[in-house]
């Protein structure tokens, strides 16, 4: 989902996510935490960067919920860039070689804790997976 960068438009991506997921039959404490990473995170970006727009993307697999906003809209913006961690006092901090697949996609052991990250062309992105038990 898309949205414009506006006073408040990180409301409408925590109303989203907790819509979605709670179509999906999720446990509602999880739709809400999802839904207060998504907010957290446009707040962030609101705050944070000048770009017109941000970028929801939530996935639901069976072992985690996964909510990440960003204010890339490329092609493949998920995937495409390279995602790279961002210290406690917002310094990129670049590997030795660029990461072959989205840190997000790897890690549910941090549960619930938003990470930054940004592109090495100043992109930024915050998300986080939540564990979660697949809907019966």
């Amino acid at each position: 989902m898309d949205t414009e960068r506006t006073l408040n438009s990180y409301n409408l991506l925590g109303d989203t996510v907790e819509a979605v997921l709670t179509v999906f039959g999720l446990p509602p404490l999880l739709s809400r935490r999802a839904a207060d990473a998504a907010r957290v995170a446009g707040h962030y970006l609101y705050g944070h960067s000048d770009r017109t727009g941000y970028r929801l993307w939530l996935t639901i697999d069976e072992h985690a919920v996964t909510v990440a906003v960003t204010d890339y809209t490329g092609p493949d913006w998920h995937g495409a860039p390279a995602w790279l961690p961002v210290s406690h006092k917002d310094q990129l901090r670049l590997p030795d070689r660029l990461p072959t697949a989205d840190p997000l996609g790897r890690d549910t052991s941090a549960g619930n804790v938003l990470v930054v990250h940004r592109t090495p062309d100043g992109n930024m992105r915050l998300g986080c997976r939540i564990a979660h038990t697949a809907p019966t």
